[in-house]
């Protein structure tokens, strides 16, 4: 799996990423870490055909073990608990609709 942008590294658990502040000096000529990065996990979703993060932690453990935590919710079939809530386009065509009919904000 890839890592998803310049500011994210592997880290020893599988699935689980490192995210590096803007200012972290990682990967500039060899340097260290300069930061306190935070961690989140990724699990495969086959429903939706493609990945599903967890919230980002203060430690890699927590984040691997949100990881096994999630996947396992995906297992037992709860993926419509994880879908991050409304987006953006549903909520713009709620509004649209309860305009026309002249209802207000629920």
């Amino acid at each position: 799996m890839a890592v998803s942008s310049p500011s994210d590294t592997t880290t020893r658990y599988q699935g689980v990423y490192a995210r590096h502040r803007s200012g972290c000096r990682l990967g500039h000529g060899g340097a260290r870490c300069t930061c306190k990065p935070r961690y989140w996990g990724r699990v495969w979703d086959p429903a939706r055909g493609k990945g599903v993060k967890t919230k980002l932690f203060p430690t890699a453990a927590a984040a691997y073990h949100a990881r096994i935590d999630m996947a396992q919710r995906l297992r037992d079939g709860e993926a419509a608990s994880l879908s991050g809530g409304l987006r953006l386009q549903d909520a713009r065509d709620r509004f649209v609709t309860a305009a026309r009919e002249g209802k207000g904000p629920e």
